[in-house]
């Protein structure tokens, strides 16, 4: 069966190659030699197991060696180890991060929207984005705090605010205003208990990215309310179309309030890593470096090396970019013209959003494709209400352009056999 939802899980390896000697269990530091050993024949076993047995990658692998060798080889050029009888032995990084990897972060976000930034006050380097989404959250919640969310939206943004005690508050988005957040819909459900706005944005699942004249009003009403904005911006690369992609802390007055999370993850495809960064006013980073420690811990020093290399030569995400806007392309002209679909053109990252509620629930309808196609999507369902009879393609999920086209072209099939069962047409009266 072919995935479309992204929702891979690794098994457990087992392993016919001898461990080398040297390796002793219960050591607390990893000698170079075997450092590498296991993480080569982990990783690159694994994944190739995993990609023979259903194709699964991230399209365009054409990086080069620049972050493997910065993974892989850096850690054991004398970065951050320390010798030990004779011999330098690789030991994790003594602070919360590796300095370099927070002025990469910083020195991108700067090229990117403009704002200067102290790299060791404005960083905070976290092990991926998930965990950074929930730690710039957690300081300024308390039991039956309020925060307005856009629905649909990323299941984290609800789900983080339920853990800490706040209150989710849905704000829907309509497709009839291309799912665009709108200032007044927020200001209609703000009250005394309001604390925070959560955004996605670009949003997952709808792949809208937010306009300029939305973000400003909306930014606005933050700011008159005395409000923080968490803002995910894991998606922020590829953006499509000429799409300006603006971030809301660089806007009048949302510098000292807002919490940018950042990810290696979509546009680089490097997931693997988990390594993601928050950016934020000095101010708030004192209160989060506080905790830093007990929370998060630090996230792995020779996956930040790999980070690092990749941030440093990163010419290969324009192929990556391309090949997600041809990827982005075929899905809509396969699945465009389908009786009782609806699909809206993406405009940002590996994903497809569409609406099949006149052919069934979202969960009728992941079904009949999953036995019928033989393909597994996302349900619109678990983005909130608002995704109800909508299904989410993560058409970045497979290697190959070959696959994902007969992936796609059983989807279209099966989806025009279930619309001819219902007796749904075409406005021309064809099927």
């Amino acid at each position: 069966m072919y995935c479309a939802c992204g929702a891979w899980k690794f098994g457990s390896v087992q392993h016919r190659e001898q461990v080398p000697r040297e390796y002793a269990a219960g050591d607390l530091y990893f000698r170079p030699a075997v450092f590498a050993f296991q993480l080569r024949r982990l990783f690159a076993f694994e994944f190739r197991r995993i990609q023979r047995r259903a194709g699964v990658g991230f399209p365009a692998r054409s990086e080069g060696s620049a972050h493997r060798s910065g993974l892989f080889g850096s850690r054991f050029e004398g970065r951050g180890g320390e010798q030990r009888g004779g011999e330098r032995v690789a030991l994790l990084d003594k602070s919360l991060c590796v300095h370099e990897m927070q002025h990469r972060a910083a020195r991108r976000f700067e090229r990117r929207y403009g704002l200067k930034l102290e790299p060791q006050r404005n960083i905070l380097i976290t092990p991926g984005s998930d965990s950074g989404l929930f730690f710039a959250i957690l300081p300024f919640l308390r039991e039956g705090d309020e925060v307005l969310i856009p629905d649909p939206s990323y299941p984290n943004n609800t789900q983080d605010v339920e853990i800490l005690g706040g209150v989710p508050v849905r704000v829907p988005l309509k497709a009839e205003y291309g799912f665009q957040p709108r200032a007044e819909d927020f200001a209609a459900r703000i009250t005394p208990k309001t604390k925070m706005v959560i955004l996605t944005n670009p949003n997952t699942p709808t792949t809208t990215v937010i306009r300029r004249e939305n973000l400003e009003a909306l930014c606005r009403l933050i700011v008159e309310h005395d409000l923080v904005l968490v803002v995910d911006q894991a998606f922020e690369e590829p953006v499509f179309d000429g799409v300006e992609m603006v971030a809301a802390a660089s806007l009048p007055g949302m510098w000292e309030r807002t919490l940018t999370v950042c990810s290696l993850s979509k546009g680089m495809g490097l997931s693997g890593y988990r390594v993601g960064y928050i950016v934020t006013d000095d101010r708030i980073m004192d209160k989060l470096y506080g905790c830093t420690v007990a929370v998060l811990g630090a996230p792995n020093t020779a996956a930040q090396y790999g980070a690092i290399a990749a941030m440093e030569d990163d010419a290969f995400m324009e192929n990556i970019s391309a090949r997600l806007l041809e990827r982005r392309n075929l899905v809509y002209e396969k699945l465009s013209g389908i009786p009782g679909v609806t699909i809206y053109k993406s405009e940002s990252g590996f994903l497809s959003w569409l609406d099949v509620s006149r052919l069934g629930t979202d969960a009728e309808v992941t079904a009949y494709l999953r036995d019928h196609a033989r393909v597994s999507v996302n349900p619109g369902t678990p983005y909130g209400p608002e995704g109800a009879g909508h299904l989410r393609i993560v058409h970045g999920v497979l290697g190959s352009d070959d696959r994902l086209e007969d992936c796609l072209d059983r989807i279209a099939a099966a989806l025009r056999a279930l619309a001819a069962e219902k007796g749904i047409q075409k406005e021309d009266g064809t099927w």
